[in-house]
């Protein structure tokens, strides 16, 4: 299948992200940890300190540090589930593809493999190494980005 060579630089952006998207994930999960117990800017008032004005602002320094708090958990716990998405996606679009093709695809971007290693591992040739490369990118571009293709023509090539 031949794609544009926007997405098939997307496609390859992401495979190769795969290890840092999925290293991610913990660390995100470590820092909504940190924000649960961190306490700071979240304790009782004090009265002493506190100005007292005719406003109608009655929210308090605490609710203010309270809701940015939650609020950021709430955007870290968003990129989490987008990560775990993002590395679904990825992992059923190579499922998809046959075992040269997948350790190929997995050889070049996620192990980041020298092309002549990767002849080694599938005992074919650099060039034809290098088509199946680009043949199974086509295949996960369909699967991982569905929305960017054209539905006449692609469509008809992927069956």
């Amino acid at each position: 299948m031949k794609i544009d060579k926007e997405l098939y630089k997307k496609v390859e952006w992401t495979l190769y992200n795969y290890k840092a998207l999925n290293e991610s994930i913990g660390d995100i999960q470590l820092e909504i940890e940190e924000l649960k117990i961190d306490t700071d800017g979240v304790r009782g008032i004090s009265y002493d300190t506190e100005r007292i004005s005719p406003t109608y602002n009655i929210t308090s320094i605490t609710e203010d540090a309270a809701i940015r708090k939650i609020e950021t958990i709430e955007k870290l716990e968003k990129q989490i589930a987008k990560n775990k998405i993002t590395i679904q996606k990825i992992d059923r679009a190579l499922k998809s593809l046959d075992e040269v093709e997948r350790k190929i695809v997995e050889g070049k971007y996620i192990e980041r493999l020298q092309w002549w290693q990767i002849e080694e591992l599938v005992k074919y040739s650099g060039r034809w190494c290098r088509e199946k490369r680009d043949r199974s990118i086509g295949k996960i571009s369909a699967k991982l980005f569905a929305n960017h293709l054209n539905e006449e023509t692609d469509l008809i090539k992927l069956a």
